[in-house]
């Protein structure tokens, strides 16, 4: 599907995508078979510099609240982890599904609640706890210190997070909307703008709130969308001109930020294998992602059949999406293997409605909100190609989705 005007499709798809789900969402190809045939595996090889490419706005990327304070003491100087390093999972004996499998919301078996928290209106829904009203709604989400840290997309010029006590109370708020955390959930990143100064800060602290935050700068008149960890001490985020050229960066809150060569915008990282995922080339015809390494920039595989997002929190898997979108939501999710590009399992809407912005709820399941026949549907995918329900569908409006996760790594 070719549009005359990609740029104006990636706008509008950023718009989209940041007035509904926390990470970004892709549009449906018409061809969902044969994924196999795109990915190009590229171990240890350094890829070659990437022309430089304009786009109206940023791709936005995981977009995840993070705390984490270490005053004006060093943070660890752990070696970044290489793609070997991590857990080790043996593989299941269930033989993978072959081709893409109908996420069909209305005949799917009712699994468990979420185990990660999630927003209904203001209301928030912490996993096995007693539900508590906020007071007010919010865009994501994240446990911080007794309460939480949440943004509001439409407060303020570029949102607004709001720190709250365990009953939801606020008394302080700051501008800026982007939130990342770390595999484990025990640091976290959020973003501060300073509007009068132009400046952008991304702030580390601990998730128990324990420590004051760390800041780097890391934007002076460029727009900065927080990514992830790709590492204990490493944090990654995108950087946008005002010309709208865009590259990928890291900063270990001490030094100036480092960019990453050969991509130009991220969407995930995993801080126990030290990859990234990132956008390498974008056409009217769709895009190319690929997983690489942070501390070198190296391909570890690419691929033009998917949009690459969030890592499970082990490292194990990347998702995949639509790699061209230019609507309001996607129709295919794939669950992919992050070391060698083999797709496990991949899901298809076509024909029954649009999917949202993926989760991690685990290692091997991913939660997906879908519109289909005028109602929503949580699913719950693993990588053995079950589907199941997650909630209790909610019937609306396609463009109010009822629920918002929390902020995953």
């Amino acid at each position: 599907m070719t549009g005359p005007n990609h740029e104006q499709d990636l706008l509008a798809r950023t718009l989209q995508e940041r007035a509904g789900d926390v990470t970004g969402s892709g549009l449906g190809l018409d061809d969902v078979k044969g994924r196999a045939r795109g990915i190009r595996r590229r171990h240890r090889v350094m890829t070659g510099a990437v022309a430089a490419v304009v786009l109206a706005v940023a791709v936005p990327v995981a977009m995840n609240v993070v705390d984490v304070t270490r005053g004006g003491e060093p943070l660890p100087t752990n070696p970044t982890p290489g793609l070997t390093d991590g857990p080790t999972v043996v593989d299941s004996a269930a033989p993978e599904p072959t081709g893409p499998i109908q996420a069909d919301g209305p005949s799917a078996p009712r699994g468990e609640d979420p185990a990660v928290t999630y927003l209904r209106g203001s209301v928030v829904h912490p996993p096995g706890q007693q539900e508590v009203d906020l007071g007010r709604a919010y865009d994501a989400i994240t446990a911080y210190g007794a309460g939480w840290l949440g943004y509001d997309l439409n407060a303020g010029d570029h949102g607004t997070t709001f720190p709250m006590d365990e009953a939801g109370n606020t008394e302080d708020s700051f501008p800026g909307a982007g939130l990342g955390v770390s595999s484990d959930g025990a640091r976290l990143v959020y973003q501060l703008e300073a509007t009068g100064a132009g400046a952008t800060d991304l702030n580390l602290a601990p998730s128990d709130a324990s420590e004051t935050p760390l800041t780097a700068t890391v934007g002076l008149g460029e727009t900065v969308q927080p990514v992830g960890f790709s590492d204990e001490r490493e944090f990654v985020y995108t950087l946008t001109d005002g010309s709208g050229t865009s590259g990928v960066y890291v900063t270990d809150f001490l030094r100036q930020g480092r960019r990453i060569p050969g991509i130009i915008n991220a969407r995930g990282a995993n801080d126990l294998r030290g990859l990234v995922s990132g956008l390498v080339s974008a056409s009217d015809s769709g895009s190319c992602w690929a997983v690489v390494e942070a501390a070198t920039g190296d391909q570890v595989w690419d691929t033009c059949d998917f949009t690459l997002g969030q890592f499970s929190p082990d490292g194990r898997y990347v998702v995949g999406t639509d790699a061209y979108a230019d609507g309001i939501g996607g129709s295919q999710v794939a669950i992919i293997d992050a070391a060698t590009g083999s797709v496990k399992a991949e899901f298809t809407t076509r024909d029954l409605g649009f999917t949202g912005t993926p989760a991690w709820e685990s290692g091997t399941t991913v939660l997906v909100p879908t519109y289909q026949d005028g109602t929503w549907y949580l699913l719950r995918l693993r990588p053995d190609g079950t589907v199941e329900k997650a909630l209790d569908p909610v019937a609306g409006d396609q463009l109010e989705r009822p629920w918002n996760l929390a902020v995953t790594p």
